[in-house]
């Protein structure tokens, strides 16, 4: 059992978690709700050892423990899944999964056919990982965790780079997964899929614990009337206001989706100064790096301002995007939400011609995404020429053009030239 005792998380000026206390039992899956910067990431990186509580204890067993990183954290049989895992891109399937195992080759060779044949089906042991998609990387990453035989899994945003087929695949085998007695740990912004997956529901916001107990006690209209309750009544809302002069571009391989923005990546870098802005889907790292300060992050297409004109601007730019937030921090403070509204405050303050979202409802929970195509629609409405590319989960009847392309190379249906 592993269990939390007044678990505080202060980063800089922000008090991410308060005296948080729960209890994980053997064989059970868990779920983590709540609105974006409530704090479930910040709680799962710390049971996993990728960061340090400001207070509080965790125990194994009764026994108080110490995770310096998240190799202690696996010396008790606890790993966890980020929603964009770190792999080596220069090697192979195969030898990405030798690393870290204790097992030896000839064990290891036994068990990799049988677990990819589960989660990777039709996957070649010798392809260059560089070549694989977010989703196949994903489930490359988990096979690799699973090679190291937790007893507690978790796993932030799992689904949220997965198609419809492919959640169908995680979701059997991780039922399957939960007969073998592990304990799982599950962070998500899918109601449904939190009341499919889990048995024990715990709802944050603001980092403190709003409301917990079992799955039978909740539906989709409690858990949204518990964490919403102050803001907009989602029953309310009519049929949607279209955004204006925007343009969707969906597949449902998001293999395809990663390359298209690869190259559109490489055609913004080249074309920023005639009026493109771009919000990329790795927020993290396309986007911005999670080493850099606020400052630094916000004032990269203006080095030219005094540091004081740049930390003015600054302040007014995490203001406009409702980030609280001190200029010095780190950008590895921010939530997941947080990150994209301050990049795409960031882009707007540019006043782009056109607008490019790449996966933009990535890790963004229901009300963060009506704030975004609120503010999608205020700027097709001055003028701004919107096209975003999404996976099948993005509302099409928000935008006015649709296209849906299963091709490699979509250059011959829309010209990014012509935009």
């Amino acid at each position: 059992m592993i269990e939390l005792q007044n678990i505080c998380a202060k980063f800089g000026y922000k008090e991410v978690l308060k005296n948080i206390n729960l209890k994980f039992s053997k064989g059970k899956t868990y779920v983590l709700l709540g609105e974006n910067g409530a704090g479930k990431s910040t709680l799962a990186h710390i049971i996993c050892g990728d960061k340090k509580a400001t207070d509080g204890k965790i125990l194994i067993n009764d026994k108080i423990v110490d995770f310096k990183d998240p190799k202690d954290s696996l010396n008790y049989k606890i790993a966890c899944l980020h929603q964009r895992p770190f792999l080596s891109d220069s090697i192979s399937v195969k030898e990405n999964l030798y690393l870290g195992t204790k097992d030896s080759i000839k064990s290891l060779n036994k068990k990799i056919p049988l677990l990819l044949e589960k989660w990777l089906p039709g996957i070649n042991p010798k392809e260059k990982v560089k070549n694989l998609s977010l989703s196949q990387k994903f489930f490359l990453s988990l096979t690799g965790i699973l090679l190291k035989e937790p007893e507690t899994i978790i796993l932030d945003e799992a689904s949220a780079l997965l198609n419809n087929d492919e959640k169908a695949l995680f979701y059997k085998n991780l039922m399957e997964l939960k007969k073998t007695d592990k304990t799982f740990i599950l962070i998500t912004h899918n109601f449904e899929e939190a009341l499919h997956l889990g048995d024990y529901l715990i709802l944050l916001k603001d980092g403190n614990i709003l409301k917990e107990g079992p799955v039978k006690e909740f539906s989709i209209e409690k858990i949204k009337k518990s964490l919403f309750e102050n803001n907009k009544n989602q029953e309310e809302i009519k049929k949607p206001e279209k955004i204006p002069n925007s343009s969707l571009i969906q597949s449902s391989s998001l293999l395809h989706l990663e390359n298209y923005e690869r190259q559109i990546i490489k055609f913004v870098s080249k074309n920023r100064n005639k009026g493109f802005a771009l919000v990329a889907s790795d927020r993290n790292f396309r986007a911005s790096n999670p080493n850099l300060s606020i400052l630094q992050m916000t004032g990269v297409y203006h080095t030219k301002l005094s540091k004081k004109s740049l930390i003015e601007f600054c302040q007014n730019l995490c203001k406009k995007a409702e980030v609280n937030i001190k200029y010095n921090e780190k950008v590895s403070a921010l939530s997941g939400g947080m990150l994209q509204r301050l990049i795409l405050s960031r882009e707007l303050e540019c006043r782009p011609k056109t607008l490019i979202l790449c996966q933009p409802l990535q890790g963004l929970d229901s009300q963060s995404s009506e704030k975004l195509y609120d503010l999608l629609r205020n700027e097709g409405k001055k003028g701004c020429r919107i096209i975003i590319l999404g996976s099948p989960d993005f509302p099409k009847e928000l935008c006015q053009n649709y296209i849906f392309t299963n091709t490699y190379d979509i250059f011959g249906q829309i010209k990014l030239e012509a935009l």
